[in-house]
């Protein structure tokens, strides 16, 4: 029976397969007449399944547990590290833990204290604060960082009892395997953002060329180290980072874009984190090797703009935030607070994942008993963390909220359409989101093949089975989490511009849910193998499941570097125009007159790519022929 339940599995995954294919073609009777057997077959087949960890979900005894501990505002001290006793006597003696209350005491004061002090120096002058403004900053995060972690040392670091997809930990032999199989998905990884890097995208875009700019003034002028430059609604995080790499690797448009390379690779091991949280390690690193091919990703890991840096910092904190439930460790829940607080510091689509996975902590509040007691000290210093990491682009956006929000209002589903017709462009937006994915996706060359599904046709066929399992299991917290995932950060596409959608670059935020959707099938597809082949052919499992990753990888390969890399709206989205004009400038000899359209003017790509070595006379076209040139020309 388990055989055939596997054998069942394979034939629903199939038929899902194929009928991706024919939504692809827009042949949507065949694609919903198989999408639908495929999905009867696999959640009958699975109909009996376990869907932990976690915790256990909606349970009314487990709703009346929690709400007796909202009860204790403040609970008893000895409560607050659940099975992590206190190490004493022998071990501890009592002067070496007052001395580490009281360095943690003194270490945290400092810190809020420091970060205080900044944030005022910030408020004196948001683009030329103090020069001690930002040191304070940075240091005041390191400094409540190893405060958090000096309190698993005084504490105890016991894990808890809390069911892990993979209990028992790794043998040295296997941990040398897990880490040789991540190190060649980074390869891999790698070969995806560093292939023909020097040429492809071509192209400097203006997003790109800005952002080079910006850099290049904080380098010229030692005192201009703003909070917030706003002319590209960018943060100062992001133009540190361009400027790091211009310090490294010269000015280029290719050092701007090797910060996202770098974000992009970062994403993987961070992909790894958190699918070895909700699916166990095999199924982790199945998950880190998907990211690492993902057209999606891949794209907007070779493009210098600073939204990928969403998907990063989504991991991250969804990765060590289950990682520190699982193992009730301060650190975890540190690190999950850095991820969040530096996450609003890049891109503001980030602020709808930071609502899902809070409506994911309300909802284990609200139905895991115990939890407020074990966790509340621990959440409390993760979001002061990530408060402190974004205090002062908060206060920034407080203080100058038309500078802040002035992108987000040019680019609102509101602002731009007449009230009356506003219900039916939602409407039709949410549409077309919700299908993007599958069917017809982002039309801009810039951030896809126009009009081609987000995902490839695996990818997409295994996700819609996995979000039908989510619903399925929508009260675990698991399959909620992923839903509201996937949900929440679809708005930052859904309420942009009609005209755009479906917009997958204000969606990046639903990126990782929709991958890690895609690996719930596998999930229990990988349950099921444990239970019978594994007792006959132990550890078979990673077979099937490059037999089913591999053709992924080759399909994101042959999607990028073939069809979207030789498309002419790829090559013609990155403003190739103002490029190639820029080219041509650099080649003439000094005693050239230029002389440049009101289009080309001014404009960021033409002026970071001569370098401002180039003067040229702005010609209106429209108002000045004939060309008032010398006689002499």
């Amino acid at each position: 029976p388990k055989i055939n339940k596997l054998f069942i599995a394979a034939v629903a995954i199939l038929l899902a397969i194929w009928g991706q294919r024919r939504l692809a073609l827009f042949n949507e009777f065949d694609a919903l007449a198989l999408y639908g057997l495929a999905a009867v077959l696999f959640l009958w087949t699975f109909r009996t399944a376990r869907f932990e960890g976690i915790g256990h979900g909606f349970t009314w005894p487990n709703m009346k547990a929690a709400a007796k501990d909202y009860l204790r505002l403040i609970p008893n001290s000895s409560r607050i590290v659940s099975n992590n006793p206190a190490l004493t006597g022998a071990q501890k003696s009592r002067r070496q833990r007052a001395f580490a209350w009281l360095a943690i005491g003194l270490g945290g004061l400092i810190a809020l204290g420091a970060n205080g002090r900044a944030l005022w120096l910030f408020h004196l002058d948001f683009e030329r604060p103090q020069a001690l403004a930002w040191p304070l900053y940075v240091g005041s995060i390191a400094l409540f960082l190893a405060v958090i972690w000096l309190l698993d040392l005084v504490h105890g670091n016991a894990e808890t009892d809390i069911e892990s997809p993979e209990t028992p930990p790794a043998p040295h032999r296997d941990r040398r395997w897990l880490l040789g199989a991540l190190m060649a998905i980074l390869v891999v990884g790698a070969f995806m953002r560093l292939y023909r890097f020097s040429d492809l995208p071509f192209g400097t875009w203006y997003d790109e060329a800005a952002a080079g700019l910006l850099a290049q003034r904080m380098q010229n002028d030692p005192n201009w180290r703003p909070v917030f430059p706003g002319s590209i609604n960018v943060t100062a995080h992001y133009i540190y980072l361009v400027y790091t790499s211009f310090k490294l690797f010269g000015i280029s448009t290719q050092a701007v874009r090797a910060v996202s390379v770098l974000m992009g690779l970062a994403a993987i091991p961070a992909a790894y984190l958190l699918g070895r949280e909700l699916y166990g390690r095999t199924l982790g690193l199945g998950f880190a090797l998907v990211v690492a091919v993902a057209r999606w990703h891949v794209n907007f890991s070779r493009i210098g703009m600073y939204n990928i840096a969403t998907p990063l910092f989504e991991l991250l904190a969804a990765g060590f935030l289950l990682r520190g439930i699982r193992r009730n460790r301060f650190i975890d829940f540190g690190l999950a607070g850095l991820a969040l607080g530096l996450g609003l510091c890049f891109y503001p689509a980030f602020q709808l994942f930071v609502a899902a996975l809070g409506l994911f902590v309300f909802y284990l509040l609200l139905t895991q008993r115990g939890f407020w007691q074990r966790y509340w000290s621990k959440l409390l210093l993760m979001t002061l963390l990530a408060a402190m990491i974004a205090g002062p682009l908060v206060y920034f956006a407080y203080e100058k909220p038309d500078v802040y929000f002035a992108r987000t209002q040019d680019t609102s589903l509101w602002a731009k359409t007449a009230p009356e017709k506003r219900v039916g462009a939602l409407l039709e937006n949410t549409r077309k989101h919700l299908l993007m994915f599958q069917q017809t996706g982002d039309p801009n060359g810039r951030h896809n093949i126009p009009g081609a599904p987000m995902l490839d046709t695996y990818t997409a066929a295994l996700m819609v089975l996995g979000v039908l399992l989510a619903l399925r299991w929508v009260w675990r917290p698991r399959g909620l989490l992923l839903l509201l995932w996937l949900l929440i950060p679809l708005l930052g596409g859904i309420l942009s511009l009609d005209f755009e959608a479906p917009q997958s670059l204000r969606s990046i935020g639903s990126l990782p849910a929709a991958y890690l959707l895609a690996m719930l099938p596998l999930y229990f597809v990988r349950q099921e193998w444990r239970q019978s082949v594994d007792g006959y052919f132990p550890r078979t499992f990673v077979w099937p499941l490059l037999f089913l990753l591999i053709p992924i990888a080759y399909s994101n390969y042959y999607d990028y570097f073939q069809r979207w890399a030789y498309s002419f709206p790829a090559w013609s989205s990155f403003s190739t125009a103002e490029t190639l004009a820029a080219q041509e400038m650099n080649g003439l000899n000094a005693q050239t007159d230029i002389y440049l359209t009101s289009f080309f003017a001014g404009h960021p790509a033409i002026n970071f790519l001569t370098q401002g070595e180039k003067q040229y006379t702005r010609l209106d076209t429209t108002a000045r022929f004939p060309l008032p040139l010398p006689p002499d020309k």
